[in-house]
Formats: structure tokens, sequence, C-alpha cells
């Protein structure tokens, strides 16, 4: 969590998060990795959660975990919707108090008794609102199948909409770009959301699909369309070419041209990486990625973002950076440098390049030989990104015991730049 600063002279100020990093895992096979981003602010105000994505069935139950800070929440404090693939929609009310410090498990079978039916054990989508006092939360959304599996909730911004001026300027509006793995035992899924902004109106998506040189091996007008409070789930063996069994890239989104007066200032996209016996989701909005250089004056900025990386048997973490532009036409060439920390203030360096629109994609022993040696008993340690482009980074981890993995995107850090604070692109 951040702290809230008060003096006898100051209202509270509200800090950023400060995004602590926790792994659940098991020998026999569980791997989950998460992120905090819970911030302690003043007053009362409501949280409304989005961006959920949930398959209930027989042998696949999902729950909503909430960790309350340092203040009472008051009953009924939590409402929840969800809705089928019909557009059918159920609510209920979560009514206990919620106690300082305290976690609570808000298991949707017993919320929703009837989610089986509801659902036909096809995905649904979930929405809430917490009514919280100083504080804000985001749940995490949890499974518990054969192995366990979750990510964190998003929440609903109230961003200004995109003029259509805007959006033909920067070319085609913001871009979401996005690892994509396929191959014999881990695929991608997209799911497109459109739950953000003012518009009550559906939105077409373009997809571009880049292998790891840049290539462009397929795109698609008018792709898939993001209907307002609707999903649209696609498998993206839909967009490679026939008889592909391993593949390595990005997909590149855009709202479609379609001569809105405005358009969503954010395209959404939970990515979801599936093996047989698991599923770890990522959550990514669109930006404008490797545009802002274009238009900035002075120094160049360095751009820092973290995650951890497992190397230690049974965990293999891979890592991928994204040298995506907003322009279709974007030929710059990214150099980045990755430090690996110990903890102790010792790190190894590996530097590299990326083509423009090429994805790096390794794991750690790969980019790090002498891994063994320089962590020692050590499985995990801290992976630092660097770099003058905005890169989109993502770590995947693979329990070898079980096939199981999970995902999650680098951490940002801020850089001082002409007196104020900036971050990179999707953060």
């Amino acid at each position: 969590m951040t702290l809230t600063v008060t003096t006898e002279a100051e209202e509270p100020i509200e800090l950023p998060a400060l995004y602590s990093i926790i792994d659940w895992y098991s020998e026999a096979g569980e791997l989950v990795s998460l992120h905090n981003d819970q911030i302690i602010r003043p007053n009362q105000q409501p949280v409304n959660w989005t961006e959920i994505v949930v398959q209930e069935t027989v042998t696949a139950q999902n729950f909503l975990v909430v960790l309350n800070g340092a203040d009472r929440q008051p009953e009924n404090s939590i409402s929840l919707e969800i809705k089928n693939y019909l557009g059918e929609t159920c609510s209920a009310v979560f009514s206990p108090e919620i106690s300082p410090f305290s976690l609570h498990r808000l298991q949707l079978a017993v919320l929703f008794p009837n989610i089986l039916d509801f659902s036909q054990s096809k995905p649904i989508t979930v929405r809430g609102t917490f009514i919280s006092f100083n504080v804000f939360i985001r749940p995490y959304v949890v499974t518990e199948t054969n192995y366990l599996a979750a990510y964190h909730a998003g929440d609903r911004y109230s961003w200004k909409n995109l003029p259509a001026i805007s959006y033909k300027f920067m070319g085609q509006g913001e871009v979401n770009p996005m690892l994509v793995v396929h191959q014999e035992e881990l695929t991608t899924v997209v799911n497109l959301l459109n739950t953000h902004s003012t518009l009550e109106q559906d939105f077409w998506v373009d997809a571009n699909l880049y292998d790891t040189n840049g290539t462009l091996v397929a795109s698609q007008q008018r792709w898939q369309l993001a209907r307002r409070n609707e999903l649209c789930q696609v498998e993206i063996v839909d967009l490679l070419p026939d008889n592909t069994a391993h593949f390595v890239g990005h997909l590149a989104l855009r709202f479609s041209h379609d001569k809105h007066p405005e358009y969503p200032s954010r395209l959404q996209a939970l990515m979801e990486y599936r093996t047989p016996n698991s599923t770890a989701r990522v959550m990514a909005w669109s930006d404008t990625w490797n545009w802002q250089e274009r238009v900035r004056v002075g120094p160049v900025l360095k751009y820092v973002a973290y995650y951890r990386v497992w190397w230690q048997s049974p965990f293999i973490s891979y890592i991928s950076l994204t040298n995506c532009g907003i322009d279709y036409d974007y030929d710059s060439t990214a150099a980045y440098r990755l430090r690996l920390e110990n903890g102790n203030g010792d790190f190894l360096v590996y530097e590299g390049t990326i083509p423009p629109q090429g994805t790096m994609y390794k794991a750690t022993w790969e980019l790090f030989p002498t891994i063994a040696e320089f962590l020692g008993d050590r499985p995990v340690a801290l992976m630092v990104v660097e770099t003058t482009a905005d890169l989109a980074s993502m770590q995947l981890t693979c329990h070898q015991t079980s096939g199981v993995y999970a995902a999650e995107h680098f951490l940002p850090t801020k850089t001082l730049h002409n007196d104020e604070l900036h971050s990179p692109c999707g953060s």
C-alpha cells in the first residue's frame, strides 16, 4: 500500500501505489503472480470494478478476494453484477461489515446460487461497486480448479472521449500491443472489453499480428466488435496462418476507422495465456506507444520498469519486450538494457536491440547464462528494464512440474523530465 501524509495545515495527500509483488506457489504445481496497487486515500469514494472475466463450471469455482485497509467498511458496501453470453444480468450484495485489515473471500457461487445455469459454463463478466472509506481497493479474481489461478480486477475510469480529429491526428487513435504465444502446450486468447468512457455504443477493432522480427503476418480490419459492456472472446489461432504450430510475437489492436465523432480513449484487452490445465490473465490498455518522443522537447527520457523473475527448477521465467509504434510505418529500432539484481547491490547486465514492431522473448537463463553462479541458492531475482523507447514489457513464468503459467506486466517507475514525472506507456 501507499501512505497518506497529513500536516496540521494541509489536507491528506494521496500517494501512488508502491506495487509490491507476491507469488503463490506449491511443489504440487500451483503458481500465481500478483502485484498490489491498493492506495490509501482520504474520504469515502466508490470504486467501480470492471475487466473481470470468469468461467464457472462444475470443476472451476471463482471468487473475489478483498483485502481491507485500516478503516472499517460498512455493511452492504459491495454490490456485484454478472452478465452472461445472452446479455442477461444478475445482481447481488455482499452484506457483512468489513473489519480493519481483514480478508474477505466473495465466492460467486454463494452470492449467485444459480450461476451454473445462468452461465451455461460459458465465460461471463463481473462488475461491481465498492463504496470504501480511505482506501482504493481492486479485488483479486481467483479461480480454484485443478490448479490455482488469479489476477487483479480493473476499475472503471472516467477518461475523456477521444475526438475524431485527435483519433485521425494519431493515425488511428491509440494502439494496444500484447504478447502472443502459440505452441504445443500454451496458446493465447483475447477478451475485448468496452466498459470505460461515456460512449454507450459498440466499436469495431482492427488487428495486426507481428512476429518476433516485426514482420506483419496477419492483418484484419474490423476484426472483432467490442460491444458496450459485453464480452468478445476470440482465440489467437483464428488470426494465425494455417498449420502454424509455433508462434511468438505481438498483437496490435486499434479502433477501426468508422467515422465516429468520438472514440473511447482506451482500447481494453484482457489477455489469456492458456494451457490444458491453467489460464493466466493480464489486462492491458491502449496508449500512444513511441509517439510522444516525436514531439517531446529536451533530453531523451530513460524509461524504467521492473518485475521479479525465477530461474531455478521447477520455475522458469520468460521475458517479453515489444517495440511497438502507434504509427503503421513505425521504423525505429529500440535499444534496451536488462539489469538482473540479486538483492545485495550486485547485478548482471544484458543489452540488446529490437526491430520495429519486433518482440524479444527469452528465458532468464538465455539472457544470463551465468545466472546460477551469480545467484547461487537464490531462486528469484529482480529484473529491471531500462530503455529510451516505450517498450511493452511482460513476464511469463512456467511451473515445470505442472505446466501451469503465471503472467504479469512489468511495473513502471517514473522518470523526472522538465520538473514533471513521466511513466512508460501502458502504466
